[in-house]
């Protein structure tokens, strides 16, 4: 049997891993033709990502080492897969559901690309290694994570978008969540989760936490904070977000793929190596509801949760 390798620290950090569309996207610097895409059956588009729209009508998944992402109207059951300019990294539906928002990664032409559902699309410069993503409504902003070691918070807001604010952050950001004009942002290199008011770019608070935290979610009431850890962590950590509040540990499992909150509170992670989401309730109460394999993000809408194979590409749906 071949020697266990632990990787290194910095082996670690290297890896990593509505209908008003129109007045929502920027002007196009430049109209996108179709451009062909392998439809060959026998070509695997394992999955990166997946974002799923508020009312849970429409998924996007997007493909790991290629340049395409999967669109699915999940009440016409038509799909469509969409060219894009460079890799994608991570997705995020408006909450009008009118509008999609690609990263594409710093390996492959590093940019943000929209998309509305009219098919107009354009793509941004939002600074190298671009990564996590979230838009909201009210305010009208999309707010990107990314830069490794120069990590910074690209908030983009106002009519198309043109205002633009660059928050240094520090290193190695990765994950991302938004409530109420505020983000809360994962540091991996410096074990740590800030938290930015998107509205003044000033950094409100910087919370220490486990080493090498990774996904992070926030409750629905913003309450509550859910951290992921890279690295051999087995744990995942829970922040009551207000000044001062407690920190719980919650036992999960390594590699924790995604987390997330469901409705009434439930947390959940996406458990690759065993295949399945695993749901933690206000209680302690635990169940493990077997999935696609690899699963990979979470995408919660309602009751339904979705997960994407990155092994095989096909999505998986719980209900926790």
């Amino acid at each position: 049997m071949p020697p266990t390798v632990t990787p290194t620290r910095r082996q670690l950090l290297q890896g990593g891993a509505g209908l008003a569309v129109a007045a929502a996207l920027p002007t196009p610097t430049a109209t996108a033709a179709p451009r062909p895409t392998d439809r060959r059956p026998d070509v695997v588009h394992r999955g990166r990502s997946i974002a799923v729209s508020p009312d849970g009508r429409r998924l996007a998944v997007a493909h790991a080492a290629r340049r395409t992402l999967e669109l699915t109207d999940r009440r016409t059951r038509a799909t469509r897969r969409v060219t894009l300019d460079g890799q994608p990294a991570e997705l995020a539906w408006a909450p009008s559901g009118g509008l999609l928002a690609v990263t594409t990664a710093f390996w492959d032409a590093p940019g943000l690309e929209l998309h509305g559902l009219d098919g107009r699309r354009t793509r941004l410069d939002v600074g190298p290694a671009p990564l996590a993503v979230a838009i909201t409504d009210r305010p009208r902003r999309i707010v990107v994570a990314g830069g490794e070691q120069e990590g910074t918070l690209h908030v983009l807001s106002g009519p198309g978008y043109a205002q633009r604010r660059v928050v240094p952050l520090g290193a190695v950001p990765r994950g991302l969540a938004v409530h109420d004009d505020r983000a809360w942002v994962a540091l991996q290199a410096e074990d740590a989760v800030v938290h930015v008011d998107l509205a003044t770019g000033a950094v409100l608070r910087r919370v220490d936490v486990p080493a090498l935290p990774d996904r992070i979610a926030i409750r629905p009431d913003g309450a509550r904070l859910l951290v992921a850890h890279g690295g051999p962590a087995r744990d995942l950590t829970e922040l009551e977000t207000r000044r001062g509040g407690r920190r719980r540990t919650l036992a999960a499992a390594p590699a924790v793929g995604a987390v997330a909150y469901a409705p009434g509170g439930r947390r959940l992670a996406a458990l690759p190596e065993t295949a399945a989401v695993l749901s933690i309730d206000a209680r302690g109460r635990r169940r493990r509801l077997p999935t696609v394999s690899g699963p990979r993000g979470l995408a919660v809408a309602g009751r339904h949760v979705f997960v994407v194979s990155a092994t095989t590409g096909k999505v998986g749906r719980v209900r926790p």
